[in-house]
Parts: C-alpha cells; structure tokens; sequence
C-alpha cells in the first residue's frame, strides 16, 4: 500500500511488561513515489515505562470524638452521650484495592463508608483516603 499524504496509518504492538526501566524506538521508513535513493524518509521515536511490581498496602487510623488516642485512657467522654468514631483508610501500596471493609472490634460498632472513592469506581486507590465513621452511646469505665 501507499500512505497517502491525507492519511495515518497505525501500527500497535504487545509484550508483556518487564520490572523496571524500559525504553524502546520505534521507526517508520518510506519511498517517495520517486522511487530514487534520496527520495527514502525515516523517523525513530523512543517510548519509556517503568514495570513496577504489584504492592499492596493498607492503613487505617481509627479516632474517637476526632481524637487519635493510641494509649488509655484516651479522650474523656461522658457516659450516656454520643460517641463518634472515624476510620481513616488509605491505600499504602501502588496498585487499587478492591472490597474493602472496615470492622470494628467491638461487635455493636459498625462502620459505615462516608467519603473518599473520588472516580466513584469501588476501589480504594494509591491517591485516596475514605473516611468511615460509627456511633454509639459512651459508657461508663475504660
């Protein structure tokens, strides 16, 4: 065939990628309708990636009332009033996560997903956070 000056002609390839730094050139050669050895055009043009291996990763940063209280006796809280807890879940690694739960370990708190899956596409990606929250009435003791 001829390519024509009005057209483009695509050409795809497939591999399977590689870890680490990866460069190729791609080049396209031609014959002017000429057909004289001047009349030979080529360009080259070089493509990168980078294979990285699939990490997956997962934090969460628990809060009560908006305080992080990482030892007893924690934030001060009157019995029979309303305590709130926020999940914070952020994906660690650098691959998304899919079916993500937050569970607490008291089995009356349930957590319920707020915010945070910003493409609304279900998976907890590397550049997300979701935020749950759970409620109850505070009682008394540690």
């Amino acid at each position: 065939g001829k390519l024509d000056t009005i057209e483009t002609w695509i050409y795809t390839a497939s591999a399977t990628a590689i870890t680490g730094q990866y460069c190729n050139t791609g080049t396209a050669k031609g014959t002017d309708s000429t057909g004289t050895v001047s009349s030979q055009v080529s360009s080259s043009d070089k493509d990168y990636y980078y294979g990285v291996q699939p990490q997956s990763g997962i934090k969460i940063d628990k809060k009560t009332n908006g305080t992080d209280n990482k030892c007893a006796p924690g934030v001060l809280i009157a019995a029979g009033s309303t305590v709130t807890w926020t999940y914070i879940v952020t994906n660690t690694g650098n691959v998304p996560l899919s079916s993500v739960t937050v569970t607490d370990s008291d089995s009356c708190v349930h957590p319920v997903y707020q915010s945070g899956d910003v493409n609304n596409n279900a998976k907890l990606d590397t550049n997300e956070t979701w935020v749950y929250t759970a409620s109850a009435t505070a009682i008394t003791g540690q």
